[in-house]
């Protein structure tokens, strides 16, 4: 299926087969628009993760990954400063993001498992 067969089908609204597309057809294009519309999914910068404060973030770390959510002081010592707080095997942990390197992502990259 092309980009235009898709946006055919979705402009059309279709729910059913019948109008001429087939549920796998229909599945397709409404898999090719939520990945048009998905932003990309590439490691967060450090300018990105001082805007996301109180927002989840997925940390990649190969068998210790993690959801967690980003913390950054306004002011102070730690002021502008990336954290990612979170709990993995029933331990709190709040690391400096740029300062351990993590690799932190807005969602599990595509292929992982969403633990």
């Amino acid at each position: 299926m092309d980009r235009k067969q898709a946006v055919t089908i979705l402009k059309r609204k279709t729910t059913i087969p019948g109008d001429g597309y087939t549920w796998e057809q229909i599945n397709e294009a409404i898999d090719m628009a939520i990945a048009a519309l998905s932003p990309p999914n590439d490691p967060l910068t450090l300018e990105e993760l001082r805007k996301m404060d109180g927002e989840p973030a997925w940390w990649d770390d190969g068998e210790e990954s993690c959801w967690g959510i980003i913390s950054v002081d306004s002011a102070g010592m730690w002021g502008g400063i990336p954290f990612l707080r979170g709990r993995w095997r029933q331990v709190n942990f709040e690391y400096n993001i740029e300062e351990r390197k993590m690799r932190i992502y807005r969602r599990p990259p595509e292929g992982e498992v969403d633990t």
